[in-house]
């Protein structure tokens, strides 16, 4: 995958996500939190693959459930994530923590 695919993925999933949130019932008439079900899940095919999700390959991304095809899957997006959201807390830091006036 490019530098540039994982942003359009990002970006792609970012939009389903909000239209998901715009249809969805309140948090509490959901799932709980420490339950994940398939039926939950704001795609029906994996982003990565483009294969039918499975039940044992969920996450949460931003309060919402998404599937992936396989446990791989769902960890190399759970990865590119912890990726994302280091270098932009990186990025974010103030030149003058880093040591760089």
């Amino acid at each position: 995958m490019g530098a540039g695919d994982a942003s359009s993925f990002e970006t792609d999933l970012t939009v389903l996500l909000e239209a998901r949130l715009r249809q969805s019932p309140k948090k509490d008439e959901r799932m709980s939190d420490d339950t994940l079900r398939i039926e939950d899940a704001v795609n029906e095919t994996c982003p990565w693959s483009g294969k039918p999700i499975a039940a044992d390959s969920l996450t949460l991304y931003r309060g919402e459930v998404v599937g992936f095809c396989n446990p791989g899957c769902r960890d190399k997006f759970e990865a590119a994530i912890r990726h994302f959201e280091k270098a932009l807390a990186e990025r974010d830091v103030p030149l003058i923590a880093k040591g760089i006036e």
